[in-house]
Formats: structure tokens, sequence, C-alpha cells
């Protein structure tokens, strides 16, 4: 898992295509008579993140997947983003959810998808603000909007064990070829006069 938004898991290597932030903060404009405005911070903007994915049926149901993202910016709940590392990012809602289709066979069938959710920063209640989702108690209805969400394809995980299984073969095949190598400047290195071997062969001959 390389980040999961409230129930939704995103996997690195068949999902995740980009990831952009927008940070910023707010001053207000003073006139002054004579002279150039001056600036007052007033506060910190609500930060933005815009995700990119690719949804392709060799390795999910892009019609699936999209209607989980539409599923939960419908239920109009705050989702907590975390990383697969831990780096929790905070509360945010979706705002907006973009698709465009790729593929598409004879029959009209999508078979590939690249969408951009659009996320922004959810601070509640400042007296009771909203804690980790590692921390933080049950609240109400989230049972129902996990429910109403479908699961994740299995084959994401398929996948992501092909490529483990491709790394540990590569790394045999590394070790097989270095050890060639050795073997093979051993041999073509030329032996020494005193090779009680050589000496051996020069007194025979």
């Amino acid at each position: 898992m390389f980040a999961v938004l409230g129930d939704i898991e995103f996997e690195l290597i068949t999902y995740w295509d980009g990831f952009e932030a927008t940070f910023g903060v707010d001053y207000a404009e003073h006139a002054r008579i004579g002279g150039k405005p001056g600036l007052q911070f007033v506060g910190d903007r609500l930060d933005e993140i815009q995700i990119t994915l690719v949804f392709h049926q060799h390795y999910c149901v892009p019609d699936v997947e999209l209607a989980r993202l539409r599923t939960a910016m419908k239920a109009h709940q705050a989702l907590a983003l975390v990383f697969g590392n831990g780096d929790y990012r905070g509360w945010f809602v979706i705002t907006d959810v973009t698709a465009t289709s790729e593929q598409t066979d004879s029959t009209g069938n999508v078979l590939a998808v690249s969408a951009t959710v659009s996320l922004r920063e959810y601070t509640g209640d400042p007296k009771n603000p909203l804690q980790p989702p590692a921390i933080r108690t049950k609240l109400p209805g989230v049972g129902a909007v996990s429910g109403a969400i479908p699961s994740p394809s299995g084959v994401a995980q398929f996948i992501r064990n092909g490529v483990n299984y491709a790394k540990q073969a590569q790394s045999v095949l590394q070790t097989t070829i270095s050890a060639v190598r050795v073997t093979q400047k051993m041999k073509d290195k030329p032996r020494c006069r005193t090779d009680p071997c050589a000496g051996a062969d020069e007194r025979t001959g």
C-alpha cells in the first residue's frame, strides 16, 4: 500500500501517477495615502492536493474504481490521508473527480482511465479538532460509508508480488554472472613461473 484515503487504498505500482500539493497564506492589503499599500498576515490557506491515478483493466475494473471515488465524494465526509510509511497528512474532502477514458474496446467498454482527484483540507471544529485515524474513536456513519465503497481488486497485490519475484530472480542472476566473471578472470590470469605445476610441465617438456 502506497497511501490510503479514508478506506480507499492506492497501490504505487498500479494506480499512482502523480501527486501535487498546494500550500499558501493570505494577506490583507491596507491602502496608504501617498504610498504603497501595506500587507497584514491574515492566516494560512487550506491545503489542496491533486492526485493523478491510472486505472487499467489489466489490474482492476476502471468503472469500479471510479465508482469508489464518486461514492466517497458524495458521502460528504472528511477522509484521513495517510501514506504507507505512516506519514499523516491530515483530513481532506474530495471536491472533484475528473476522469478521462484513454482506451475502449469495440463495444464501448472502458479499458483504461486516467483520473484526477482534487482534495481540500478539512479543519473541522477548532475547539474539537479531528484526531489522526490511529487514535480517533469511530465516527457515526463511517461503517455505512465503508460498506458502500466496493473493495479494491486483488490483482494489484498479484502484480506487486510478481514484481518482487522478478527482483529476486534478477538478484540471483546478477550473483551468478559475478561468480562466472571471477572464475573467468582466474582462468585467464597468467601463471607464475614459480608455480610448482608449471615447473613440472617445463621439466617434463
